[in-house]
């Protein structure tokens, strides 16, 4: 599986445009890696999961533009 939480923004968006990854499936590997790290380095204080889980829901129900 390849780790695109690392990727640069250019590379993210081709491949959600290619549907090689959703924006859904993308959002919640960074859930995961905050949810792994961020106990250790609190480095986020506030979070929003539910309203940025249908944001990206509806982007992925929506018509790519390239």
């Amino acid at each position: 599986m390849n780790d695109f939480t690392y990727a640069s923004t250019t590379k993210l968006t081709k491949v959600i445009q290619d549907k090689r990854i959703s924006s859904v499936e993308l959002l919640e590997r960074y859930i995961e890696r905050y949810e792994r790290l961020n106990p250790r380095i609190n480095a986020i204080v506030a979070t929003d999961f539910e309203n940025a889980r249908i944001r990206a829901s509806t982007a992925d129900e929506k018509p790519l533009k390239r």
